[in-house]
């Protein structure tokens, strides 16, 4: 079984743009969200690989969560997970 990053350990960088947009259809004013998880796996196997992508992905939502708000998330039908 793979080892999995507590709280304690770092495991990547994380990435997050806000860039203002404008609707190509009809140009209203937008923002543009660009979340990038990255990092190395800590070793160099496929289940380490996948272990990071898990872990990366799990940042990735918590940090789309604490940036946006709820009334967004109910506009994109976000469905809290716990």
């Amino acid at each position: 079984m793979s080892e999995t990053a507590t709280d304690s350990q770092q495991f990547g960088r994380l990435y997050c743009t806000f860039t203002p947009t404008f609707s190509p259809i009809d140009q209203v004013p937008g923002m543009q969200l660009e979340i990038t998880a990255r990092g190395k796996p800590s070793e160099s196997t496929v289940v380490s690989a996948f272990d990071l992508l898990d872990q990366q992905h799990v940042a990735v939502v918590e940090t789309f969560a604490a940036v946006t708000t709820p009334e967004l998330h109910q506009y994109w039908g976000r469905r809290d997970a716990r």
